[in-house]
């Protein structure tokens, strides 16, 4: 009971502190040029086995390379010739010779399926940058390629995360980190409860969303690590989610004009969520 109230009263009542820096942003970047396989990672000159490549008018780059540039870890399922990319909690997999690819197990459509080449996995440049949250460029005269990918690291917090491209931290204080996107959208993040290795089976759902029970059209789902609320109130969207990392409980909400909530807007609030991890995970 203690820890749902604590929890609760976290999503209530975000109280405003004086600013002061917690938190630290940095960059990963990449730079390539189209058919050479000399590139600069993090603005070190490296060697790929794979260079991107040109095909039926679509840029196309190999997805280990590129996905462990910026983080990530692959695997190769021989058996379903499929190629896996994870980011913490953020999955996608890639089905070789298929028009879609699975992001978090839900089917999406691709442009142009993933393809093996010379032994190398193969996605289109926008579609994998877009998928984990980074800015991409493409230089049609000098045929270069640039990627960055930026992260927020907090350690008041405790917690760290991919930061997608749009999104800046506005301010930081003791009891919450609030970003921007745009001049409308706001998303709040709050350490409200360190209880190590809790889950959401640790936590009575209508009771923690309580204060938000009249609320028009509000409804919750449970996930693995998380719990998510939302609502639609005079033309503004909210989204409240409760996630569990291994060492504390965050409440995370999310505002924004309803017409703001395209496809693009989820999917970089979903990968923030998806990749915050501890600073401090040991």
């Amino acid at each position: 009971m203690k820890r749902i109230s604590s929890v609760l009263l976290a999503i209530l009542l975000l109280v405003l502190s004086p600013s002061a820096a917690f938190g630290d942003t940095a960059s990963r970047t990449i730079h390539l040029t189209l058919g050479e396989t000399t590139a600069q990672v993090n603005g070190q000159r490296v060697t790929m086995t794979a260079p991107p490549q040109l095909i039926s008018n679509r840029t196309l780059v190999p997805l280990r390379f590129i996905s462990e540039a910026l983080g990530c870890d692959v695997d190769w399922i021989a058996s379903t010739h499929t190629a896996t990319v994870t980011m913490e909690n953020q999955k996608i997999q890639v089905p070789i010779g298929q028009n879609y690819v699975l992001v978090n197990g839900t089917q999406t459509a691709i442009e142009v399926p993933g393809q093996l080449i010379n032994g190398s996995t193969y996605v289109p440049l926008r579609f994998i940058g877009e998928r984990l949250g980074a800015e991409v460029d493409y230089n049609s005269t000098t045929k270069g390629i640039s990627m960055g990918l930026n992260t927020y690291k907090n350690t008041v917090h405790n917690f760290e995360m991919v930061l997608p491209d749009g999104w800046i931290v506005k301010e930081e204080n003791e009891k919450k980190v609030v970003l921007n996107h745009g001049k409308e959208a706001v998303a709040t993040f709050s350490l409200v409860n360190k209880a190590e290795g809790a889950t959401p089976a640790d936590m009575n759902a209508e009771q923690l969303f309580e204060g938000f029970a009249g609320k028009p059209g509000f409804n919750y789902i449970v996930k693995e690590k998380m719990i998510a609320g939302a609502y639609l109130e005079n033309g503004i969207f909210t989204e409240v989610f409760c996630v569990f990392l291994d060492k504390g409980i965050y409440v995370v909400t999310v505002i924004a004009p309803a017409e703001a909530f395209d496809r693009a807007f989820d999917r970089e609030c979903v990968l923030m969520l998806n990749t915050m991890k501890n600073v401090d995970a040991a």
